[in-house]
């Protein structure tokens, strides 16, 4: 039970006790009314109805007040001893004396005015309705104590829920697989959420059954584990995983798929009737190993590939189904059919259907053959066709061994020449479909067809397929580092920027260059910049094209067809293009491959500080008086000299070294 799910229960929970408050105050308030109704229409006096009908809750009220009253007034003795009679008679009243007080105190919620005598009324008990008031109701009160009623239930629940519900947080999970083979543990998959981690650990034996489909966070099955499906299931061994999935045992569905048949023809999956669950074995379904009747051996089932074939005229089952899209059960072989020497043919393989959002890790095996044909003395069946894997993940790695091969053929139990020809055939292989944005050929792969002896055929080979995942769920970002502002001293305005560029991918990158005033705190989509110079390549791979013009958007893009890792080195002209503002500025870079933005490096402390275009550099050999050096920092106070253009200044704005000659006055820069 998750944190919502406890809130809202609380909240309903809460909320029928305070409706049931309401229901039972209103109940209560218009029973004042039904009870005055009676009363004043009754042909009884008021005496005699009250011990009959009149509630003890208003019969408690009023008399207990009626009796006050009369105490101060001056009835005569006779009456007030029967009234004092009545009204002992009232509250022992079992209703009256369980929940007299207790209504009393409730009874705060209404303003009551009734049963007022008159003073001096000589017949107190006979006119007390006579003389009574309908009660007054206080919505305001019933409010503010529904309201108070209420939140205590909540608080209350919540607190009480909370303390004892079970962690709805994700959680790990260790099973014990201590089952058999033929008595495996059961994983209960509805036990499991999408959030919680599971261990399949070695209890003694190892084997484990999935009862459905698994969605889990993430699943490692452990070295001596082994994970099976019950046989002829069509839902298999399936997993949805939204993490990782790590095999270092097994995961083993051989001989799980559907069932041979005993001197008969095989059974197969219905594939052409639509939905996962519709792929259910029957017999004489698509890749039945068919036995040709009596005195015949029997034939291998087929699936991605086709089953072998028996001298006897026994034909293999036809292969079926999808390469890309492996969703069935492997098919039976045919069994023998020789007199009393019948045998059952090999089951199919089963089904492996794994999907994880995360790393897909098999060190151990994950396999779907096809079982073996039965044998009797003088006739053999055929082996079971391959069954389904389906791996699907963001990485799939390791070393294991993904098998879907057919079953073998029987020879018979006599293999004298005289019965060679009773052998039955190999059972076609299985189909194996897997995809990933990684390389998976370090795996031992196979879909091998099984073997017929001697004179019966071999099963056909399966399909394997193996598909690069598409989308950005396989691509890795690229990524600028490093990146170097170096500002020049001549007068010109120019920044050289450098930043190394890499892509794993070795994707065409291009390179988005932004600025900012100011520091590297924040960013977001900034202004233009113009690239003046030619942008070089440090490895020198690939061609670099990219566009010096201004453009009218917030961003500038340089485009280049560099693969792997390249230091860029470009220009910015910053007296064209920063506005007519001096300060700090800050540089974005951002990688582009072409699906996603790689990490942007910022300047970071080798921010660029510049000056307007009208302050910064000089025209042929007139030098502006209000120029100063830009050196990643802020400018100088003394405005130091340019050695570049061998101009100098004095602290006041005049020229101390022009054009080789030291001015010995304060002549201005201008001149």
């Amino acid at each position: 039970m998750g944190y919502i799910e406890i809130f809202l229960f609380v909240t309903f929970f809460a909320g029928i006790l305070f409706l049931g408050f309401l229901f039972f105050f209103f109940v209560v308030f218009l029973w004042q009314y039904v009870i005055q109704y009676f009363v004043k229409n009754s042909k009884h006096n008021a005496s005699s109805f009250s011990d009959k009908y009149v509630s003890s809750f208003v019969a408690y009220k009023g008399i207990d007040h009626s009796y006050k009253q009369h105490k101060r007034s001056s009835s005569p003795k006779n009456k007030e001893h029967d009234f004092k009679r009545r009204y002992t008679y009232l509250r022992k009243k079992r209703l009256s004396y369980i929940f007299g007080h207790f209504l009393y105190g409730l009874s705060w919620l209404f303003r009551f005015r009734a049963f007022k005598a008159t003073p001096g009324s000589p017949s107190l008990l006979d006119n007390f309705c006579a003389v009574c008031k309908l009660p007054q109701f206080r919505p305001l009160r019933l409010v503010f104590v529904g309201g108070g009623f209420f939140m205590f239930a909540f608080i209350f629940f919540t607190v009480l829920i909370f303390r004892f519900a079970p962690d709805s947080s994700a959680a790990d999970f260790t099973l014990s697989c201590s089952g058999t083979s033929g008595s495996p543990t059961n994983v209960t998959s509805s036990s499991y959420t999408a959030s919680d981690s599971l261990v399949l650990e070695d209890g003694g034996s190892g084997y484990c059954v999935l009862d459905d489909v698994l969605t889990i966070g993430s699943l490692t099955i452990d070295s001596g584990v082994t994970l099976v499906h019950a046989a002829n299931d069509s839902t298999g061994v399936k997993i949805n995983a939204i993490g990782d999935v790590t095999v270092n045992g097994d995961i083993d569905v051989s001989s799980k798929g559907c069932l041979g048949t005993y001197g008969n023809d095989g059974s197969g999956p219905d594939d052409v009737v639509s939905g996962y669950d519709a792929y259910s074995c029957a017999l004489r379904n698509a890749g039945y190993g068919n036995s040709h009747g009596d005195g015949s051996p029997g034939p291998g089932g087929g699936y991605g590939g086709a089953g072998g074939n028996t001298i006897w005229g026994g034909l293999g089952g036809v292969a079926y189904g999808s390469s890309t899209y492996p969703i069935h059960l492997g098919s039976s072989a045919g069994g023998s059919l020789i007199g009393f020497n019948n045998s059952t043919g090999g089951a199919g393989g089963g089904l492996i259907w794994i999907s994880a959002s995360g790393t897909l890790s098999v060190s151990g095996n994950v396999v779907s053959d096809g079982g073996l044909g039965g044998s009797t003395t003088y006739g053999a069946s055929g082996g079971g066709s391959g069954g389904s894997i389906f791996l699907d993940a963001d990485s799939i790695s390791g070393s294991g061994i993904v098998r879907a091969d057919g079953g073998d053929g029987s020879p018979p139990g006599d293999e004298s020449v005289n019965y060679q020809d009773r052998s039955g055939g190999g059972g076609g292989g299985g189909r194996v479909y897997l995809t990933s944005c990684s390389d998976v050929s370090t795996f031992t792969t196979s879909t091998d067809g099984g073997l017929g002896p001697y004179a019966a055929s071999d099963g056909s080979i399966g399909t394997w397929v193996t598909l690069a995942r598409a989308g950005a769920s396989c691509n890795t970002v690229p990524t600028a580092t490093d990146p170097t502002v170096t500002t020049s001293t001549d007068g010109s305005g120019n920044i050289s920027i450098s930043t190394q560029v890499d892509d794993a991918d070795n994707d065409n990158l291009q390179l988005i260059v932004e600025y900012k005033l100011g520091d590297c705190s924040s960013y977001a989509s900034q202004s233009t910049t113009t690239l003046s110079s030619t942008i070089t390549a440090t490895n020198g791979q690939g061609s670099i094209t990219h566009d010096n013009d201004d453009i009218n958007s917030r961003q500038f893009q340089v485009i280049d067809t560099l693969s792997g890792a390249n230091t860029l080195g470009f220009t910015w002209t910053s007296k064209t293009d920063v506005p007519s503002a001096d300060g700090q500025y800050c540089l974005f870079l951002t990688p582009y491959d072409g699906a996603s933005n790689g990490v942007c490096a910022q300047t970071n402390g080798a921010s660029a500080w510049s000056c307007d275009k009208d302050e910064v550099g000089y025209s042929g050999s007139d030098y502006y008086d209000d120029c100063y050096e830009i050196d990643n920092g802020a400018p100088s106070t003394s405005y130091a000299c340019d050695s570049d253009i061998s101009s100098g200044y004095t602290a006041n704005g005049m020229c101390t070294y022009q054009n080789g000659t030291v001015n010995t006055g304060s002549v201005d820069c201008d001149t």
